[in-house]
């Protein structure tokens, strides 16, 4: 077999659009649930994550669609800058 193979980054979270997900998504939870986020849990660890368990969803419908439209259509602003930068660290 002659197959040639490309350099690429193992791991590339400049293009993993989760990422941005998950900062806004942590983001909104300290917002909206400082306490819940600073409890350390011990004693209290099984109620803690009862607690996660009923206000997670409750953050998640916080974040509204036009975010996910953003993010979806910033991804050839990406792609273009990583180019650019030939594969190197971007600001994205």
């Amino acid at each position: 077999l002659n197959v040639e193979v490309e350099d690429h980054p193992p791991y590339s979270p400049d293009l993993n659009a989760i990422e941005h997900v998950w900062i806004a998504f942590k983001k909104k939870l300290h917002q909206q649930y400082p306490k819940i986020v600073d409890t350390q849990g011990g004693a209290h660890a099984i109620n803690l994550r009862k607690e996660f368990a009923r206000v997670l969803p409750l953050v998640w419908e916080t974040i509204l669609p036009g975010f996910f439209e953003r993010l979806g259509e910033s991804i050839t602003d990406s792609i273009a800058a990583i180019i650019a930068a030939n594969g190197f660290y971007i600001k994205y």
